[in-house]
């Protein structure tokens, strides 16, 4: 497992991490800022392994703040990554360890899975 150093988000900030190094659909991380909490998942829809973003590097966000697949619809709850609406309702996004540094946030990617 290594680390990927990045810097804090701003509240309520979504991030589309690069990891060029990663094994395909794995190439790239959402961090998400929920409310003060933390959250990363691979950007991978749950759906068909593809990027949330469909490459454009930004995620939106539906009216209840859930983060939305720009190909399928899909919507899932930053909390949890679970999707509540679309295509892949009750599956999850695959979830990153991250942790807090002073100066940083830390992404814990394990490749191995």
């Amino acid at each position: 497992m290594s680390g990927l150093r990045i810097a804090p988000l701003s509240p309520g900030e979504v991030r589309v991490v690069p990891y060029p190094s990663g094994r395909p659909p794995r190439r790239s991380i959402l961090v998400v800022d929920d409310g003060g909490e933390v959250r990363a998942y691979w950007n991978v829809c749950a759906h068909l392994p593809i990027p949330l973003d469909g490459g454009s590097g930004a995620v939106e966000r539906d009216d209840a703040g859930r983060l939305v697949c720009s190909t399928h619809g899909a919507a899932y709850v930053p909390r949890t990554g679970a999707c509540e609406v679309g295509p892949c309702v009750g599956a999850h996004l695959l979830p990153v360890p991250v942790e807090r540094r002073e100066d940083a946030l830390v992404l814990r990617v394990d490749l191995s899975s």
